[in-house]
């Protein structure tokens, strides 16, 4: 019993995004952040947490994010069609930008 608890609390509760005294969901969801911006929050929130060994890749996926939700807005506000999420790179004054992240939704 006591191993499914811990298991339903990773899937509900991840300590990587428990680490203070705001759930990391929480906020997203308060401040309707909405996908880009909620997602670039919470790599920034785990970041060094959930794998220390990946602390700069989720800061690059927060990058990604930021960057992703910014492409959208000038894309609309310029009245064209956005630049493929796969095409980002180009746009990132000739380097490479951080590539989005593989699994989305999970983690």
């Amino acid at each position: 019993m006591e191993n499914n608890l811990k298991k339903h609390d990773e899937v509900s509760h991840p300590s990587h995004y428990n680490s203070g005294k705001i759930e990391v969901i929480k906020a997203i969801e308060d401040w309707k952040l909405g996908f880009h911006l909620g997602n670039s929050v919470k790599y920034v929130a785990r970041a060094g947490k959930k794998d220390p060994n990946k602390t700069v890749q989720d800061l690059k996926k927060a990058i990604w994010y930021i960057n992703r939700k910014i492409e959208l807005l000038e894309a609309e506000a310029e009245n064209r069609d956005p630049i493929e999420p796969n095409d980002m790179a180009q746009k990132n004054n000739g380097r490479p930008a951080p590539l989005p992240p593989s699994g989305r939704g999970q983690g």
